[in-house]
């Protein structure tokens, strides 16, 4: 979903001669802000406030940036000091609710959301960001309630329109997700997310043709895209590829990075907890192992449950953007950007532990990872992974409609095997609820067979 950033009046600000009027700075950092060249803005932003310590645009962008980069306590405390000067302006009390909302701090959140709306009741950010936040929380219909007051203030908002349309996704209305998703894309033909939800929405209602042609048009304005072919490929319009491409991967983890913790929290998001359960049961006297990756760290969701378990713990994941909110959160050793199979291969008898939670459901075929997990294991060591769950495929394995695989159980007993693993557990559980619906899964923990001269 989509989080709305207020952007304020700089042009209400005023200033004495000077090369570049403040107004004009203001918004020359705004620009480089939204252009993703954050260190250039916070430089003006540090030379205004050199200047006027009380400079409240100046306060109120800094903070924002300072959101960008997952500082949310500076963030915080910078646009209060703006608050301070201008406790009138909606667009501080706004993305004080936005810094709040990403610090999980649901309640303080709904009180600036509040005071913004008490401020400019017609504004439409605040509704769309209260909306995302009672979503967060689960609360589905306060959601609802704040999206449909967003678009009564403005009916073809295409950012509200989507937001919805993904909110009536997750509540099992999926006709009303497809009649406003079609209206989204109405609005907005060029958007990729409204053509993602889409294509979901069709999908999900059975409209597999209509899924296809809205993929295929996505495909016709951005030739190539890595993340409208695999979508395709998931409906059937492309071959199902053996996995998921880097560049699909990449780009989809690094687009949601900033706001993965808390949408998997929406989704009752249980494998950390369930794959550090089942490494337990299996670990030796004292509960504790040498070196132990985590592949696939993402945002380093498992780092809590995985670090009291290793003297050292090390990371792996594609995504950069993940692995900048891993670093944020902590506990980890080392962090490597890379593919993961090429990562394993390259680093022989390295860890007595991996574990890998949602990650190897990006694969279809587990063959070449599986090899290179029993690689870079020592002998005798343990995986621990968890896959979505099939009962019966052809290839031993589908792509679903999201974009991820599910495997067989014999499959993976096949391929294990055949990559030199001793199976010691293969569960079923519910690894998270999606779209209404709950995503079965196998929870696997399997020993590197040691090769005795």
């Amino acid at each position: 979903m989509e989080r709305k950033v207020s952007s304020g009046t700089p042009e209400s600000v005023t200033s004495g001669p000077q090369e570049m009027s403040l107004a004009d700075a203001i918004r020359a950092a705004q620009h480089m802000q939204r252009h993703g060249d954050l260190e250039r803005a916070e430089a003006v932003y540090q030379a205004i406030l050199k200047a006027l310590p009380e400079e409240p645009n100046a306060l109120h962008f800094l903070g924002v940036l300072r959101l960008q980069q997952g500082r949310h306590d500076e963030a915080a405390a910078l646009i209060r000091q703006a608050i301070a000067q201008v406790p009138s302006d909606p667009g501080p009390w706004i993305n004080l609710g936005n810094v709040l909302l990403e610090s999980q701090r649901f309640d303080d959140a709904v009180d600036a959301y509040k005071r913004a709306s008490e401020l400019a009741p017609d504004n439409l950010l605040v509704y769309n960001n209260l909306g995302l936040l009672q979503s967060r929380r689960a609360n589905l219909n306060l959601a609802e309630a704040a999206f449909k007051q967003a678009l009564r203030l403005a009916p073809d908002s295409d950012y509200v329109l989507n937001n919805y349309a993904h909110l009536l996704q997750r509540q099992g209305r999926y006709e009303e997700a497809t009649s406003f998703g079609l209206k989204a894309l109405t609005v907005s033909p060029e958007d990729p997310r409204a053509r993602r939800l889409l294509s979901i929405s069709y999908a999900l209602v059975g409209d597999l043709e209509s899924a296809r042609q809205v993929l295929r048009q996505w495909l016709d304005l951005d030739p190539g895209n890595a993340e409208a072919e695999h979508l395709l490929a998931s409906v059937g319009g492309l071959p199902t590829p053996a996995r998921a491409s880097d560049a699909y991967v990449q780009g989809e983890f690094d687009a949601f990075s900033k706001t993965f913790d808390a949408k998997l929290e929406g989704l009752g998001y249980r494998a950390p907890e369930l794959v550090a359960a089942l490494l337990k049961r299996f670990l030796p006297a004292g509960g504790r192992v040498g070196a132990l990756l985590d592949a696939g760290c993402g945002t380093g969701l498992c780092s809590v449950q995985l670090r009291p378990l290793a003297d050292r713990l090390d990371g792996v994941d594609l995504s950069q953007g993940m692995l900048d909110r891993a670093q944020l959160r902590g506990g980890y050793d080392s962090l490597a950007q890379g593919e993961l199979t090429a990562f394993m291969a390259a680093h022989p008898a390295r860890w007595s532990v991996i574990v890998s939670a949602d990650t190897l459901c990006y694969f279809g075929d587990l063959s070449q990872a599986l090899a290179a997990a029993r690689a870079a294991l020592k002998p005798d060591g343990l995986l621990v992974f968890s896959v979505e769950a099939v009962d019966q495929a052809e290839a031993g394995y589908v792509l679903n409609h999201h974009g991820r695989y599910a495997h067989a159980r014999s499959y993976l007993e096949q391929q294990l095997a055949a990559a030199g693993f001793d199976l010691l557990a293969l569960d079923a559980d519910t690894l998270r609820i999606e779209v209404n619906r709950p995503v079965k899964g196998w929870l696997v923990a399997a020993r590197a067979i040691a090769v005795r001269d």
